[in-house]
């Protein structure tokens, strides 16, 4: 009979000495995700202070009214409801999510005019007498 070789344990391991212990690989992975973290976190704080530093220098942003900006966007929504509903307010209020008479007092209080097509001809309503 043949003798069985009997081969060392240590030996057979010595083949594997240059895979890193699972401890250091968790390592460097912890560590090149937090590298990545820190990169993105980097690009991200960059990106918001030239934001700010490019409204600081705008000066129109500087000269902005909130409440002019507000009125300005009312009043485009409204119009541009009131073209889409050929000039129904009481659809205009419903796509605005409004109450009919909530659009009508912003109307009268912007002054709002707007123009019905009928046919080829341009109905414009009568100018508000209550001012």
């Amino acid at each position: 009979m043949r003798a069985v070789e009997r081969s060392n344990p240590e030996s057979q391991l010595s083949a594997f000495e240059h895979v890193p212990a699972p401890e250091r690989v968790d390592g460097r992975i912890r560590l090149y995700r937090a590298s990545e973290l820190l990169t993105d976190l980097l690009a991200a704080l960059t990106a918001a202070a030239e934001a700010l530093e490019s409204e600081r220098e705008s000066p129109d942003f500087q000269d902005t009214d909130f409440y002019e900006a507000v009125r300005s966007f009312e009043i485009s929504l409204i119009q541009r409801a009131l073209r889409s509903t050929s000039g129904n307010q009481a659809r205009a209020a419903r796509l605005l999510h409004l109450r009919q008479t909530t659009l009508h007092g912003k109307i009268k209080q912007y002054k709002i005019h707007y123009r019905v097509s009928v046919g080829h001809e341009t109905v414009e309503p009568e100018d508000d007498l209550s001012s």
